[in-house]
């Protein structure tokens, strides 16, 4: 008697769970995906640092199925400080769930993402100044000296993401770049950080074997002269 009664309330319990979970698929979702495109960046911004708590609620499925969409569009927003929210929403992600719950194109999306905003505010590849028509203004600089500082701060997470035995291909360039940023803030993160980085190079090295040596840890002294 006692034990059906038992396992009569875990049956009533996942009924429940599996009601309140199509309820939140039906009503609440679909008002999160309106929020995120809001016509009003605030908006938008505000409802992308939301979608971190959102997914630790619905779990890996609707995750990868729903948040995981929207943030890849919002990671490509007009609006600077949206692109960032979408950023760093992405990357506490990685620690909540793993790599995998990237499609292939998100992944590669989201690396490029990355490594753009790795260089914001620095001169581009056709050699031209973000900003050619004006000139920055120092609340500007001050905004993409905190965007690099952000990306160096996140970088260990960026190794776990592309896997250890792809950082010389996918990241060292942007490892190498972030180490010679021309602002100290940014220099300093990675001086802190690069204890953090090298575990997490070796430590997602054990879990798929023993990763190639990275191409070089550290930066000679003389190449700062």
């Amino acid at each position: 008697m006692v034990q059906s009664s038992g396992l009569g309330r875990g049956h009533h319990h996942y009924q429940a769970a599996g009601k309140e979970k199509t309820s939140i698929k039906r009503e609440i979702l679909p008002l999160v995906k309106s929020l995120c495109q809001d016509v009003e960046y605030e908006v938008r911004s505000c409802m992308c640092r939301q979608l971190e708590h959102i997914a630790q609620g619905i779990g890996t499925e609707l995750t990868k199925n729903v948040v995981l969409p929207e943030l890849v569009e919002l990671a490509r927003d007009e609006g600077s400080s949206v692109r960032l929210a979408a950023f760093e929403t992405l990357v506490n992600l990685l620690e909540m769930f793993d790599a995998g719950i990237f499609t292939p194109e998100q992944h590669l999306r989201f690396l490029e993402f990355y490594k753009k905003l790795c260089t914001l505010g620095l001169e581009q590849e056709n050699g031209h100044n973000d900003n050619q028509v004006q000139l920055q203004t120092l609340e500007q600089e001050k905004k993409y000296i905190s965007v690099r500082k952000n990306c160096a701060y996140n970088l260990p997470a960026m190794i776990v993401f592309v896997d250890p035995k792809n950082f010389n291909l996918e990241l060292y360039s942007t490892f190498f770049c972030l180490c010679h940023d021309p602002e100290v803030p940014v220099r300093h993160t990675m001086a802190v950080g690069f204890y953090e980085m090298i575990c997490s190079y070796y430590y997602a090295a054990m879990k798929t074997g023993p990763p190639a040596p990275p191409a070089r840890w550290c930066v000679h002294s003389h190449e700062y002269n």
